[in-house]
């Protein structure tokens, strides 16, 4: 079960009403449970806030067992924290995927975000941390693939990647009713 109090819920601008009164009902529900809703405004602008890299330490989200063995990178955490050690004093903090901890509390004060191909590069990015992934990671269009730019990680425009994130998500009925083939037509 998924604790509303931990999840933030993007409402894409441009819905009809049928799904905005849904979105807006679900929206209501996960912020009176302490959850944070983000939505477009009329002229469909996130209007996110980037938190420039000015924090102490880098956050290094691992890979589990199974995804390292899957991706065949077992040996990606020791490379990286040899590769991040080479050029920067930073704490680091690691964090694996059981962590108690919210990926939030160990962003606070963060310089950037460190990670594989994690999920968590996609979130970082979405709160306004700057992240360095894998350049197969779906968060490697708004961050770094290479670890000896740690010092100097990039800030680019995110809305144009937060669209193309949003609008590449369909539910099972738009892939059976024929909604994502129009729209690829």
């Amino acid at each position: 079960m998924v604790d509303p109090a931990k999840v933030c819920l993007f409402i894409p601008a441009g819905l009809k009403a049928f799904k905005l009164d849904l979105f807006n009902r679900i929206g209501s529900h996960i912020k009176a449970a302490g959850g944070e809703v983000i939505e477009h405004d009329a002229e469909g602008a996130l209007g996110l806030v980037l938190n420039r890299p000015s924090g102490r330490h880098i956050v290094i989200a691992a890979p589990t067992r199974t995804y390292a063995r899957f991706h065949q990178c077992e040996g990606w955490l020791a490379d990286t924290l040899d590769a991040i050690s080479r050029v920067t004093d930073r704490q680091l903090v690691i964090r694996d995927k059981e962590s108690k901890r919210s990926l939030q509390s160990d962003l606070q004060g963060a310089h950037a975000l460190v990670t594989h191909g994690s999920i968590a590069a996609v979130e970082a990015v979405i709160l306004g941390y700057p992240v360095f992934v894998h350049p197969d990671s779906a968060a490697a269009l708004v961050g770094r693939t290479d670890l000896k730019l740690i010092e100097r990680p990039a800030l680019p425009d995110r809305q144009p990647w937060l669209n193309a994130l949003a609008y590449s998500q369909f539910s099972e009925t738009e892939l059976v009713d024929g909604t994502l083939w129009r729209l690829l037509n």
